[in-house]
């Protein structure tokens, strides 16, 4: 995302949504809060 490392923990809530063809994964989705993300890698005390 551009920002240079800190060394500062971030926490980020998310989802995987995956589909299978038989016993295969055949797609995953990730879908999580990237404004919160980006507002901790910024410095911001959400």
């Amino acid at each position: 995302m551009g920002y240079p490392p800190s060394g500062r923990r971030v926490g980020w809530a998310g989802c995987g949504l995956f589909t299978f063809d038989e016993d295969l994964i055949a797609d995953l989705w990730v879908l999580g809060d990237l404004e919160e993300l980006e507002g901790q890698l910024q410095g911001d005390e959400r």
